[in-house]
């Protein structure tokens, strides 16, 4: 899926502009912090985020019944698994997976 492939580019170019412009103004995404809502809001999680972390390999696994097209069909859900190498500043690499 081609979002799912902009999504891992973003994330292997710690690049928080283009992971943002991934989302709509009301977007709502699920951190390990809690829901984090809207565009801005996610921006500003990204820039924080890659600023400390720095990511590498990552790669989005859709599920195949995924993704879900939500009213006019200009927004989707979708499930996915994910797996990522992370690292942290003066830290070593580590290996990292979910949904």
């Amino acid at each position: 899926m081609a979002l799912a492939q902009k999504f891992d580019d973003a994330w292997n170019s710690n690049d928080a502009s283009a992971m943002t412009a991934l989302y709509a103004d009301d977007a709502v995404i699920v951190s390990d912090t809690g829901p984090i809502q809207g565009r801005n809001a996610i921006g500003k999680h990204f820039a924080d985020l890659f600023q400390n972390v720095h990511f590498s390999n990552h790669v989005v696994a859709v599920d195949q019944y995924s993704p879900h097209i939500i009213t006019t069909g200009n927004e989707i859900w979708w499930n996915a698994e994910w797996t990522t190498t992370l690292q942290v500043k003066n830290g070593s690499p580590i290996q990292s997976k979910g949904y």
